[in-house]
């Protein structure tokens, strides 16, 4: 979670004692709360949605280095990252693969 919200893990354990996020962390938890919320619509199924998460996909191979191929999960390091993996699942949704 510490990776998701871009913030090392000892932060993040500071945050969640305290109960408050900076305000990139709150805007990546937004960010994170849609983007999971459009995973369940497309898939209709959490154990489906967090398997394609953790899946390596084509599309999201580096252009630095062909032979290899990212996760969804992560690519969710950066917000270029979420609207990319946003713009797949449009995709799915819309049987555009």
């Amino acid at each position: 979670m510490a990776t998701l919200l871009a913030m090392n893990l000892r932060t993040f354990q500071r945050r969640q004692a305290s109960d408050k996020l900076d305000s990139v962390a709150s805007e990546r938890l937004a960010l994170l709360k849609n983007l999971t919320n459009h995973g369940l619509d497309v898939f209709e199924d959490q154990q489906k949605f967090n398997r394609w998460l953790r899946q390596p996909l084509r599309v999201l191979t580096s252009e630095d280095d062909p032979g290899s191929e990212a996760t969804p999960l992560a690519t969710l390091d950066t917000a270029t990252g979420y609207r990319l993996v946003d713009a797949i699942l449009t995709r799915l949704e819309h049987g555009v693969f």
